[in-house]
């Protein structure tokens, strides 16, 4: 970390310590060479795997790195240990103030984190390197998605233009790291969610730089409605459910069970798979998933608050069923197994449906009615109260409990010119 924040120093010592040429130059220089290397180590980390791969075309040489040897068994971890500090390099050079104004190639960085981001695991083989390839593909796409981060935070609306590219990028990489929900069990964390996480703080950032203009969730594109799907199953909780599964006869039907030596090695794992699950004996975390779950709550209510009377009136309705009655049963059940035994989560829920009635849709109503005797039984929830963020609780102070008349008399005191009575 140390060495890349020194790295990105160097265009700006002076022209003594860039061979004479100047500021601007020289750091245009060192961003074009950042490119071409990463997209050499994209090549040789999965050349063959890329169906449709974007070439890097810019005046940017390769670093002179020392050669790695592709006979060394680690050669494929020592790649991605280079590419991970070359692109914190590079999202450092992009974040960092620089004495002068310079040009930011933003097609070529945006090219790069595309290319990256296109890379799947279904083109690659499980013979030989493949397997490992695999294995750190989700790293690598975190260190696309804070290229990503730093380009938006950088160049902030000048992205609008690209905003149906960007857009198309977050459900493609929910979708790429996503497990089955039928294969979910509650307790236990799922798989992928660092990627996950980062790819919903991203969204965050566009949304907050960009605002209604940043295109989420608008417009009758596939997209979009895979990025909801996605948001609305990190943030509803895994149901505990037990199926009943009937007794398979063995032979002829008249022996149910068998108790002798199996034959066959293979329907012995079978049968050992089908008695050894379980439920009751399940080692559970009762705040799993919460990391991504608090994620995609806060993504759900920046993209109210900053577009919500631009969502469709389908958006609208999936978010009220789902949150409305979501809160109604935590309030009535607190021991279930859940993100939302965390308090913050619980927070940003009531947070979603505030900016619901803040925020709503012309042709869909907001659940006034409902929403106030919510917040109204929220305000027993001490941990919510504990946060930094008491909106909610404000809310349901306002509309269960109006102010009294010494309240009154304060506020109209405080109101009144210093001079009068």
């Amino acid at each position: 970390q140390l060495a890349c924040q020194c790295y990105v120093l160097l265009p700006g010592l002076g022209a003594g310590f860039a061979q004479g040429m100047k500021y601007v130059e020289s750091w245009a220089q060192q961003l074009h060479c950042l490119l071409a290397t990463l997209h050499s180590l994209v090549k040789q980390l999965y050349e063959g795997a890329e169906a449709d791969p974007v070439r890097y075309e810019g005046p940017g040489v390769m670093l002179p790195l020392p050669e790695l040897n592709d006979g060394d068994p680690f050669h494929v971890l020592r790649l991605r240990q280079r590419f991970s500090a070359l692109s914190k390099c590079l999202s450092l050079l992009l974040s960092s103030d620089f004495p002068v104004p310079v040009k930011l190639p933003v097609q070529d960085v945006l090219n790069l984190v595309c290319r990256i981001l296109n890379i799947s695991t279904k083109n690659m083989s499980w013979i030989g390197e493949g397997p490992l390839k695999m294995l750190v593909l989700p790293a690598i796409h975190c260190d696309a998605l804070e290229i990503l981060s730093a380009l938006i935070t950088v160049s902030r609306k000048h992205l609008v233009r690209f905003a149906d590219v960007i857009c198309r990028l977050f459900p493609q990489v929910l979708t790429a790291w996503s497990a089955s929900r039928e294969s979910a069990v509650p307790g236990q964390e799922r798989a992928y969610s660092s990627v996950r996480v980062k790819a919903y703080e991203v969204l965050g950032t566009w949304l907050k730089v960009c605002g209604a203009s940043s295109g989420v969730l608008q417009g009758p594109f596939h997209h979009c409605d895979v990025l909801l799907a996605n948001l609305i199953t990190d943030v509803t909780p895994v149901v505990d459910t037990t199926k009943l599964r009937s007794s398979k006869p063995m032979g002829d039907g008249s022996q149910l069970f068998n108790y002798g030596k199996h034959s066959n090695k293979r329907q012995k794992l079978m049968d050992m798979d089908e008695t050894a699950a379980v439920p009751g004996h399940r080692k559970r975390d009762a705040t799993a998933n919460g990391d991504v779950c608090l994620a995609a709550l806060k993504v759900c209510s920046d993209l109210v608050l900053s577009c919500g009377s631009l969502l469709k009136e389908e958006i609208h309705k999936k978010l009220h069923e789902l949150v409305v009655p979501l809160l109604i049963r935590l309030q009535q059940n607190t021991s279930m197994t859940s993100p939302y035994l965390r308090g913050d989560c619980r927070r940003e829920l009531y947070r979603l449906l505030l900016f619901l009635l803040l925020v709503p849709n012309s042709k869909w109503p907001p659940p006034l009615h409902c929403a106030v005797r919510t917040f109204s039984q929220g305000q027993n929830d001490r941990d919510t109260e504990d946060q930094e963020d008491q909106t909610a609780a404000m809310l349901a102070d306002f509309v269960d409990c109006p102010p009294d008349d010494e309240e009154v008399k304060e506020m109209s005191a405080e109101a009144a010119p210093s001079g009068s009575t």
